[in-house]
């Protein structure tokens, strides 16, 4: 028979010693936990890119893949670059919130006989406080290889273009 105090004064100091280490480790952690989290109390937000390249000929515009795009703040400080590989996903780069950015296409890496209607663009994420993730940065990139009166056609569209996103946008 198996005496009852002695299982009690066996088991128990056993249990407790493993109780008493779980509650230490756990404690640690929490603590290196929320010490990270007070040291980086900057809230940031991925910021999407991507670009179009419009035809007013055929009157649609069409995503392109492989621009890069470059982000920086007013004052030329880098904060990442991102380069379009998904008609799916545009790219994003990470800002911290409360920020104007600055984003510019490179020009090199959009199709021959486009350029930008409009680089760079700038997005001030301060518009959606509370956002984790904006889309979306748009760059239209038109075509130049048209006659002059197709390229005040294009001009045109890209404007018009410019004027509803804004109104969109507030």
């Amino acid at each position: 028979m198996i005496d009852r105090k002695l299982r009690t004064n066996t088991i128990a100091p056993g249990l407790g010693i493993f109780a008493v280490v779980g509650l230490l480790l756990a404690a640690s952690f929490g603590a290196a936990t929320s010490v990270a989290a007070q040291g980086d109390n900057q809230q940031y937000v991925d910021v999407r890119i991507y670009a179009v390249t419009c035809d007013a000929a055929r009157n649609r515009c069409e995503r392109e893949l492989g621009p890069r795009f470059t982000v920086t703040t007013e004052d030329g400080t880098y904060l990442g670059a991102c380069t379009e590989q998904s008609a799916r996903h545009p790219c994003a780069v990470r800002v911290p919130s409360g920020t104007m950015v600055v984003v510019t296409e490179d020009v090199s890496t959009i199709p021959a006989g486009t350029a930008p209607a409009e680089n760079p663009l700038y997005f001030d994420t301060s518009t959606y406080p509370d956002a984790k993730s904006i889309c979306c940065v748009v760059f239209e990139n038109i075509h130049t290889d048209h006659d002059d009166d197709d390229s005040l056609v294009d001009r045109l569209v890209a404007m018009l273009v410019r004027v509803l996103r804004e109104l969109l946008d507030g």
